[in-house]
């Protein structure tokens, strides 16, 4: 093999065994999930349970994890026929193979009966959309991502960047496994005033297992080719994908008083799937202002991306205090008062370190504190610990 194909041999284990980890994953925690279920459930029972049982441990969920869930399910069923441990009651419902044609089970002392016949799903071939992604290869980028953090002389580096011939749209899927090229990312952090939002990321964001958890100032994602029409030619889509990633992340919920109060404690199931017409409105016509450029070369998932940083400008507070999140990847919302507000800069993600510092230089502090990201290889070592 030359150096090239073991670069991508290996490229490709990596991804399949990434992919192999989730999968099993779901099952497992689905097999969990069933044995003590009295009823078949859908799909998204078996991962709300889950979570409440803290079965996914550390593992990342992905942003609508029942549809990921029904998804490995169905193809178990499928790819493995009888020998699968799973089973379909109806469409949309599972159960245990074990579980079907009038077996019985005992759950607490209460034992009962389960009579359904196995539903056979219709075969069918699904077409699903592929996100695609603008990425810059190295080649293109070596000689002027050369600094670590944020250059706020965005406009040349911009300029260098997205003039490459070897820009490219490319699968996420395969991006990801990518070390020799730079996704497009925007970075958006919204104020009103003094006042500068911020959002923790739930357990079912997509970022990086370590990111889970962390405090964060800037909103957006994947400049995609969907964000590159007639309107955003000239910067290929960077501003149209800011006020995208808004408009999906951020929810302008009801004026009513009541309705905004119960707005602040929806269940991730219920959360907005399209933005409202009044959301839409408010993205579409908030001032966006371009910071800086931000590159991160101090980590593999850093490496693999590049940011524009927005400031996306509210233009009246009691417009603001109505936003509540729109995505189930936020766990919830919060305002910095920058007038008074000191904040511990260690509770947040090194990308809004970087911006708190850059552009909020007298709200960080830093206090010394640990934060533990695998609980089960501490309570092993604890346990050695004891053994010995």
């Amino acid at each position: 093999m030359s150096g090239n194909e073991i670069k991508t041999h290996h490229s490709e284990n990596q991804a399949d065994q990434h992919v192999e980890h989730d999968v099993q994953t779901y099952l497992r925690v689905a097999e969990a999930v069933l044995t003590s279920a009295l009823t078949p459930l859908k799909a998204r029972e078996i991962v709300e349970r889950g979570i409440e049982r803290g079965l996914f441990g550390d593992h990342i969920l992905s942003r609508t994890p029942e549809k990921s869930m029904q998804a490995r399910l169905s193809m178990d069923i499928i790819n493995r026929g009888e020998k699968s441990r799973f089973g379909r009651t109806e469409r949309g419902r599972f159960t245990l193979r074990s579980k079907l044609h009038g077996s019985t089970q005992s759950v607490a002392g209460e034992t009962s009966e389960i009579s359904a016949r196995e539903y056979i799903a219709e075969r069918r071939v699904l077409r699903t959309p592929k996100e695609e992604v603008l990425c810059v290869p190295e080649s293109a980028y070596r000689d002027t991502l050369t600094f670590q953090g944020i250059d706020t002389d965005a406009t040349p580096i911009l300029g260098r960047l997205m003039n490459s011939l070897d820009l490219a749209y490319v699968s996420r899927s395969e991006a990801e496994t990518q070390n020799d090229a730079k996704q497009f990312l925007t970075y958006v952090l919204v104020q009103c005033g003094q006042r500068l939002l911020f959002f923790r990321r739930s357990y079912l964001s997509r970022a990086a297992e370590f990111l889970r958890g962390s405090k964060c100032i800037g909103f957006g994602g994947h400049v995609s080719a969907a964000d590159a029409d007639i309107l955003s030619h000239e910067d290929h889509g960077l501003s149209a994908c800011a006020r995208r990633e808004l408009q999906e992340e951020l929810h302008l919920a009801d004026a009513s008083p009541d309705l905004i109060k119960s707005n602040s404690k929806v269940s991730p199931a219920f959360l907005p799937r399209t933005p409202n017409h009044e959301t839409v409105s408010l993205f579409q016509s908030v001032p966006l202002e371009r910071l800086g450029i931000l590159n991160d070369d101090s980590s593999e998932v850093g490496r693999r991306h590049v940011a524009t940083v927005y400031r996306a400008w509210l233009p009246d507070w009691d417009i603001a205090r109505r936003l509540q999140k729109g995505d189930s990847s936020i766990r919830g919302l919060g305002w910095i008062d920058l007038s008074r507000d000191k904040v511990d800069i260690s509770q947040f993600e090194y990308w809004s370190q970087l911006c708190l510092r850059r552009f909020y230089p007298s709200t960080p502090i830093t206090k010394a504190g640990f934060k533990i990201l695998n609980h089960s290889k501490l309570l092993s070592v604890g346990l050695r610990l004891l053994g010995e």
